[in-house]
């Protein structure tokens, strides 16, 4: 058997996307004051409420009822409104009408999410195995992310070489 191409998924196949979003999230409140990482359960709690949010937010932008930025801004305002501390409340309270804020925080959780992109173990490796046994085999990304963010996703996990264009 020839394979010629192999589309694969990017997020959580290729790239470790959870793990990036749970070190952005706690790295953004831990350097904000909203998470206390000695807190039994505090970290996970933190991760599954704004993966939660991601998922509902994100199918509403999927959807066509929020664009792209408006998604982003919801789940800023949601996870403030539920996280349960009282100065997340009020900078929740604060941002409510204040996109470019909103936007702005949600910019510090980003720079934590980015820093964290990486290949998940073995994906590198397994791609080099398939090109290998079926030389001249293509690789191709199918994701439902905006092109601007999946592409310097791939390459910070160093995948770039071993995807088609």
């Amino acid at each position: 058997m020839t394979l010629r191409l192999v589309l694969l998924d990017l997020d959580d196949t290729l790239v470790d996307h959870r793990g990036a979003v749970a070190d952005g999230i706690t790295a953004h409140l831990a350097a904000r004051g909203h998470l206390d990482a000695s807190a039994d359960g505090e970290r996970d709690r933190a991760v599954a409420l704004w993966v939660a949010l991601e998922e509902e937010h994100y199918h509403r932008y999927l959807s066509g009822e929020l664009d792209y930025q408006g998604q982003r801004r919801a789940r800023v305002r949601g996870f403030l409104s539920a996280w349960g501390s009282a100065d997340a409340a009020d900078l929740a309270d604060s941002l409510a009408e204040d996109d470019a804020a909103t936007d702005a925080w949600f910019g510090g959780y980003l720079a934590g999410y980015e820093a964290s992109w990486c290949a998940l173990p073995g994906a590198v490796e397994a791609l080099d195995e398939i090109a290998r046994r079926h030389p001249g085999v293509r690789f191709g990304v199918v994701t439902n992310g905006e092109r601007s963010q999946q592409e310097p996703k791939i390459a910070a996990a160093g995948l770039t070489a071993r995807l088609s264009p």
